[in-house]
């Protein structure tokens, strides 16, 4: 039987071999050397960074760009290409696919080693793109990301190693590396000017989709056993599991378009097939404490780790709920950034 001890390390393998696929990937990226931004006051898209090697090919702060390439072939430029909020694109574009689409006209443009910029304001310029992007192009709010998932995974991994041998152990390690999974893509998205080809943008669709799949099936599995196994927890953490599987697996290719090839398929989760799940996971998981807590009601070390378990799960899940998730579904702007959503999420899981 494999020791605890080795499959730790072989977590720990995992989780290296999987930071440095990502920091290959996206040091494979072109870095364009310039940043834009919608202006405040015209709503146009303007010059907002520009490195100092493209501001001596003639780049100006402030100017307004209007497209990229030739006067023949030009890409006109506006705000749906850059990156925006789920609900800006939700209002900008009918579905994820379109959105993939535009990302990926954009990051074939940028393919060149030398693109012209028009602007509005000022003559055409041909810039010589700085190469592919190192780790000082990775924001804070990425690397602050990318820490709550590897931190996520590894306390799932360290808490089995301590017990391997609980069912409750195993679902919530699973739990945290589905965690991070989930957050890898959105630590991506926080990297500005990054833009996607169509299968990069679906493999990171899918990546979220998954990891978020999974840290919720397994997350609610885990309360099925902890502080106490609750009647029929067998049955219902497969069950569980099944239905989250089966789901994905439909999610996923229900946008299958049987009128073309299968390289011509545009494949996507859509924001509802990944947000309600969240919804019926936290009933789960108020369900599932509420029971924990009238079972322990005569044994009071089950009774006080049941109180922990529902104060840790309650308050940031609830933060969540109520400042990300709601506003997110209802077609409002969160008060919640994404970042601090993030911590809310990975607080309750810690």
């Amino acid at each position: 039987m494999t020791s605890p001890r080795l499959l730790f390390k072989f977590m720990l393998l995992s989780t290296f071999i999987v930071l440095v696929i990502v920091y290959v990937w996206i040091t494979s990226q072109v870095s364009l050397g310039f940043e834009v931004a919608e202006d405040r006051n015209t709503h146009q898209l303007v010059i907002s960074k520009v490195s100092p090697e493209l501001m001596r090919q003639g780049l100006k702060l402030g100017s307004e760009i209007v497209s990229i390439g030739s006067s023949e072939q030009a890409l006109k430029l506006n705000v749906t290409h850059f990156s925006i909020t789920p609900v800006q694109r939700k209002l900008i574009f009918q579905n994820k696919a379109q959105y993939f689409s535009a990302q990926e006209d954009l990051h074939d443009a940028f393919l060149q080693p030398i693109i012209r910029l028009n602007f509005l304001d000022q003559p055409t310029v041909d810039v010589t793109l700085a190469g592919n992007r190192s780790l000082t192009d990775i924001p804070t709010t990425s690397w602050i990301r990318f820490c709550l998932g590897l931190v996520s995974a590894l306390m799932g991994v360290l808490v089995w190693a301590w017990r391997p041998s609980g069912k409750e152990t195993i679902y919530y390690a699973l739990s945290g590396i589905g965690l991070f999974l989930a957050i890898i893509p959105s630590a991506i998205d926080a990297i500005p000017m990054l833009f996607t080809s169509y299968s990069e943008s679906l493999f990171l669709d899918s990546l979220r989709a998954f990891g978020n799949y999974t840290y919720i099936a397994f997350g609610v599995s885990a309360l099925l056993y902890f502080p106490q196994k609750m009647p029929h927890a067998d049955r219902f953490a497969k069950r569980i599991l099944m239905v989250t599987g089966l789901f994905s697996c439909y999610a996923l290719f229900n946008t299958w378009d049987f009128s073309v090839g299968f390289d011509q398929q545009r494949l996507y989760f859509s924001d509802v097939e990944i947000y309600v799940p969240v919804l019926i996971g936290f009933i789960f998981v108020v369900s599932f404490s509420i029971q924990q807590w009238r079972f322990s009601r005569h044994k009071p070390v089950e009774r006080a780790r049941s109180s922990w378990v529902v104060l840790s799960w309650s308050v940031g899940l609830l933060a969540y709920m109520l400042f990300y998730y709601v506003p997110i579904i209802s077609g409002a702007e969160p008060p919640m950034g994404r970042t601090l959503a993030w911590i809310a999420v990975c607080s309750s899981y810690w």
